[in-house]
């Protein structure tokens, strides 16, 4: 069986790793099983498929608006547990902002921190949004007048 067949490349660990590797975590059960834990990166890029775009795109549950949920380093999105694996903690006041524009993608290149005012410039700036945010009469949600 070859080193593709058994696992997968780890982007943030720079390694193969088996889906399933689990690590003793040196506690024990009530009747004295050792207990397993996954490690987060190992979690987190379980269920990760690399495209063409550059993108690590989330294979596993996705939200209404397409992002990645997970329950990872105490993170409810995929995006954010990755760029805290790949950058450490995320300061209070900022959000994860990608790059790419793929709500999908937990590729930690294709992301930057920025305020919730930075986020949405960049998607007014990049035309997204459907226009909910266009002032005045160029607003498709106005009302008549």
């Amino acid at each position: 069986m070859s080193a593709a067949e058994q696992g997968h490349f780890s982007p943030v660990d720079g390694r193969w790793v088996s889906h399933v590797r689990r690590v003793r975590d040196g506690r024990y059960t009530s009747d004295g099983h050792p207990i397993y834990v996954i490690p987060p990166a190992d979690k987190l890029m379980s269920r990760v498929v690399q495209v063409d775009t550059g993108c690590w795109e989330w294979t596993g549950p996705v939200n209404n608006k397409g992002y990645g949920t997970c329950r990872i380093l105490g993170e409810r999105y995929a995006h954010r547990a990755s760029w805290t694996l790949a950058n450490g903690p995320i300061p209070d006041g900022l959000v994860v902002c990608h790059k790419c524009d793929n709500p999908r993608c937990v590729n930690p290149e294709h992301m930057w921190l920025g305020t919730l005012v930075d986020n949405n410039r960049d998607m007014f700036a990049k035309g997204r949004g459907g226009g909910q945010f266009q002032p005045g009469h160029r607003n498709p949600r106005r009302r008549s007048a």
